[in-house]
């Protein structure tokens, strides 16, 4: 009598995908000057809030956009409304804990 086994094989595969951050001068009508602006994405990565807090911000008009090519974000909007840049704090582990 002849005996079957069978292999299954599972491969887990991950991607990342880095992109320097692109951050641009543009006149903002909001600000009445030339700000710095960038993606939604990048403005997340330098600060302590998601990408869906800004979008939130955004729609309450609490921060400022720039829609041409892209969907950008006023910098200078995001400093006045109080959010700070991360600087790495709230991503080391905590000593002691």
């Amino acid at each position: 009598m002849k005996q079957r086994a069978q292999f299954t094989f599972e491969v887990e595969e991950t991607i990342v995908l880095r992109q320097p951050v692109s951050i641009s001068n543009v006149f903002c009508r909001q600000c009445g000057s030339i700000v710095g602006i960038a993606l939604p994405q990048t403005v997340a990565d330098l600060s302590r809030i998601s990408e869906r807090e800004i979008f939130r911000l955004v729609e309450a008009g609490e921060i400022h956009f720039i829609e041409a090519k892209r969907f950008m974000i006023c910098l200078n909007s995001i400093l006045m409304f109080g959010l700070p840049p991360d600087d790495g704090a709230s991503r080391r582990p905590k000593v002691g804990s």
